[in-house]
């Protein structure tokens, strides 16, 4: 094994096992202004869905594949 693989691999592991141990702890995370967040977030699924998904279903059947994708 080179000296460039034996970094590699020593990186991956480090940084994978850095990963592990973040994973099953949740940390707290000070966001004063999550409700407004949230409420953002909840009227633009809600725009997605009512006004964004229709038209791009209408762009997709409408339009041939050659001008949707050119």
């Amino acid at each position: 094994m080179n000296r460039n693989s034996r970094a590699a691999l020593l990186a991956t592991t480090l940084l994978a096992s850095v990963s592990l141990s973040t994973l099953g702890h949740a940390q707290e995370v000070n966001d004063p202004i999550e409700p407004i967040n949230r409420g953002i977030f909840a009227i633009n699924e809600v725009l997605d869905m009512v006004i964004v998904k229709p038209i791009a279903t209408i762009y997709n059947t409408v339009l041939p594949k050659p001008v949707r994708t050119g």
